[in-house]
């Protein structure tokens, strides 16, 4: 894997609108994490020319957000692309990127949930990038970014050191606080103590490159030509989680079963899932996701032996650890800790 120079002040960074046109319908929560991320990193931000366009304009012009991509990609002084935030649809601008340009100018991209698209395009050319915070939902975070995000991110796109480590994080939220009402911004979101990572089953500690991403996203991806290939999961740790929207431990379920069908159980070392957004404090609900990986993998596809740790904190609820794609890891099966 390719992995792109590391962040360093003074650095250009560009904010893009791959999917949804959030930017342009809460400003002043697109202006705090734009703030956020200059004061945490010291870089200067250079919005791409479509990313503040209107949801409706974004919608219909994946051109345009893949041309915002490409300018990026190709502009020397920009070192880091970082996505306002996700959204539902950034698969439909894939056919509009340039392979080989983004091959000879490989940088740091940052994003998550259906930045999924993203990920996986880059990955299968070979280049690293990073699951990880987005300026709205981030950096944008009420009462500033959460230490924790904050830490896992600098360690991953800034430091040099060839050892990083994540220890395990027990204080997470998803509490609402209306992005409608700017003085919400001030208030920090409570944070919950409770279902903290949880082992599902395994006892031996496991090293593979990483793969994986938002649920629905990589659905999308499916049986097309951005999936990734069967020979992606030898001996890989595949992380999914699922957004914010209820779609139900029965999807869930459904799409565990694919997995299994393709065989990638059969070849993959762990599995790390991310703490369902929708589901605040509903421990039913909860377990109720961790009985289904069970049914799954060890059970129908016989496969109890293999490492799954679930509730992990990566995807839509804060803070959030940064996942690199395609690079080595070591789970920790003892204190449910990550090493690379």
């Amino acid at each position: 894997m390719i992995i792109p120079n590391k962040l360093k002040k003074g650095d250009k960074v560009a904010t893009i609108s791959i999917s949804f046109g959030t930017a342009s319908i809460f400003p002043e929560r697109y202006k705090a994490g734009i703030e956020e991320l200059k004061k945490k990193f010291n870089v200067e931000v250079v919005e791409m020319p479509n990313s503040l366009k209107s949801h409706a304009w974004l919608q219909d012009n994946p051109e345009g957000r893949a041309e915002d991509f490409m300018k990026a990609v190709e502009d020397k002084d920009i070192k880091a692309i970082i996505c306002n935030i996700g959204g539902n649809d950034s698969v439909r601008f894939l056919k509009y990127l340039d392979i080989e340009k983004i091959k000879q100018n490989p940088k740091i991209f940052l994003g998550y949930s259906d930045a999924t698209a993203i990920h996986v395009f880059l990955y299968k050319l070979g280049i690293t990038s990073y699951y990880g915070p987005t300026i709205m939902a981030g950096f944008a975070e009420n009462g500033g970014m959460q230490p924790y995000s904050y830490e896992c991110l600098k360690k991953m796109i800034c430091n040099d050191s060839c050892d990083i480590f994540y220890p395990n994080q027990t204080g997470w939220t998803n509490e609402f606080l209306d992005w409608n009402n700017p003085d919400n911004q001030k208030i920090k979101r409570k944070l919950n103590k409770s279902c903290p990572p949880k082992l599902l089953q395994g006892c031996q500690n496991v090293r593979g490159h990483l793969i994986g991403g938002c649920i629905e996203s990589l659905e999308l991806l499916k049986g097309t030509e951005y999936f990734f290939n069967k020979s992606d999961f030898d001996g890989a740790i595949l992380f999914l989680e699922l957004s914010d929207i209820n779609l139900g431990s029965n999807y869930f379920m459904k799409c565990l079963r694919n997995y299994g069908l393709m065989g990638c159980f059969d070849k993959i070392k762990g599995i790390m899932i991310g703490r369902p957004g929708e589901f605040f404090n509903d421990m039913a609900m909860l377990d109720s996701f961790d009985e289904m990986a069970l049914k799954i993998v060890a059970k129908e596809f016989g496969h109890p032996e293999l490492p799954i740790i679930s509730r992990m904190d990566f995807g839509h609820t804060e803070p959030m650890m940064t996942l690199p794609y395609g690079i080595e890891a070591t789970l920790n099966i003892s204190d449910l800790s990550l090493k690379f």
